[in-house]
């Protein structure tokens, strides 16, 4: 938390894998809110600059339940999805809940390569997703798969449960469908999952007592970070 080479050495490795786990984090609700300011601001969405996940009478998001949550990328409805989120495990004493991660980047690169027609359907065509409560009602088109402007991989957007109804062109539909499926199956493929139960004083969902405490940082200020870190310790 003091030491600007070991945030640079951090934040390279998770700029490389995509996903890292601090261990040994305070027993203090702040701690990852803190840990993330270490890189920039924080990004601030319907649900607040910090959210907690924890089991709630009345849920307005599938994880504030004891559900199982399938595999997601967070708020695609927003016009710009969050870079990076942290998620704080300050309780998980539940039976259950182990935490699943799957290469996105991977399994894109496999569908581009073996399967160039869905990838491209994924790609050109945007899908409307949605949020919306009492409060807020927050929808954007999106492709499931952003390039940039050389054709590399920028990110995913997938999530089923803010998914609204597809309203493609009727000549491309089929296919899209097609395509979309083909996605889902390669992302439950075990040759692309890490599966693992997070502890408290962790920091990366039931039945049970366990709580989270997340945040999100966006791309272009974590990579404005690393880029001055770099500079100041060359």
């Amino acid at each position: 938390m003091t030491s600007d080479s070991a945030l640079y050495e951090w934040m390279s490795a998770l700029d490389k894998y995509g996903l890292t786990i601090i261990d040994n984090m305070p027993d203090d609700a702040d701690a990852g809110v803190q840990t993330a300011m270490r890189v920039d601001y924080l990004r601030q969405t319907n649900f607040g600059m910090t959210f907690d996940v924890i089991s709630e009478k009345s849920p307005i998001n599938l994880a504030y339940t004891s559900l199982s949550l399938p595999l997601h990328t967070d708020l695609p409805n927003q016009e710009l999805p969050p870079g990076y989120q942290f998620l704080h495990f300050l309780s998980n004493e539940s039976i259950g809940g182990e935490s699943t991660f799957v290469d996105g980047l991977k399994v894109l690169e496999g569908l581009r390569e073996e399967q160039p027609e869905y990838f491209h359907l994924l790609a050109e065509y945007a899908i409307p997703f949605r949020f919306h409560d009492t409060a807020h009602d927050i929808r954007e088109y999106h492709s499931v798969i952003n390039l940039d402007n050389f054709g590399n991989i920028v990110e995913i957007k997938y999530n089923a449960h803010l998914a609204d109804v597809f309203d493609l062109p009727s000549d491309v539909m089929h296919d899209y469908y097609l395509a979309y499926r083909e996605l889902m199956a390669r992302l439950k493929d075990s040759r692309y999952k890490i599966e693992l139960k997070l502890a408290s004083g962790q920091m990366v969902v039931d039945v049970g007592e366990r709580r989270l405490k997340g945040c999100y940082v966006d791309r272009s200020e974590f990579k404005s970070r690393l880029r001055t870190l770099k500079k100041q310790l060359a």
